[in-house]
């Protein structure tokens, strides 16, 4: 959330679909893979107890944000922007997520299976860059017409060049 460019109002302008957007939007960010390289084990217990859960929960709090932001996104040009932006940053973050899942490690995997798991990661991953791609279009060209906050259309637009390029393996058989 950080990352997004200032506002030309303050929070207080906005819809209360908005203020509850913006909160939904916070939540889904938060919602990152551990730091497997300070905790080595934490890998393991976390592809053993936590990984299925951890995909339902991150795939839940991206649509929940994402239908929030489509509200209060409907209700004026700012939000529009706004919601542009902070969408893209939800499915960019998510993609990124899902590109870097560990396989488990509760299951003796072969190379073949493990190519599988990350075959899926990357289909899905590919799918919330398409989406993020779409925002921050969407973002930026918005921007433009609006006076006060014509800084988002470079933002959402620089965002947007940044994405890792959509990659769907299973097209390719």
């Amino acid at each position: 959330m950080e990352a997004l460019p200032s506002l030309d109002v303050s929070d207080d302008a906005l819809t209360s679909e908005m203020r509850f957007a913006l909160e939904i939007s916070k939540e889904s960010l938060g919602l990152t893979l551990p730091d497997f390289e300070k905790d080595p084990g934490a890998l393991t217990r976390w592809t053993d107890a936590t990984l299925k859960q951890w995909l339902r929960d991150k795939q839940d709090a991206s649509a929940v944000a994402s239908d929030a932001l489509n509200r209060a996104a409907s209700q004026n040009s700012r939000q529009r922007i706004m919601a542009g932006g902070l969408a893209g940053l939800v499915f960019e973050q998510t993609a990124r997520d899902l590109l870097q899942v560990p396989p488990p490690t509760d299951l003796p995997l072969d190379l073949e299976v493990i190519a599988v798991f990350r075959e899926i990661m990357q289909k899905n991953a590919s799918v919330c860059l398409q989406k993020a791609k779409l925002a921050y279009q969407a973002c930026a060209e918005n921007a433009q017409g609006l006076k006060g906050m014509k800084h988002w259309s470079p933002f959402c637009a620089a965002r947007a060049k940044g994405l890792p390029e959509a990659h769907d393996p299973l097209s390719e058989k």
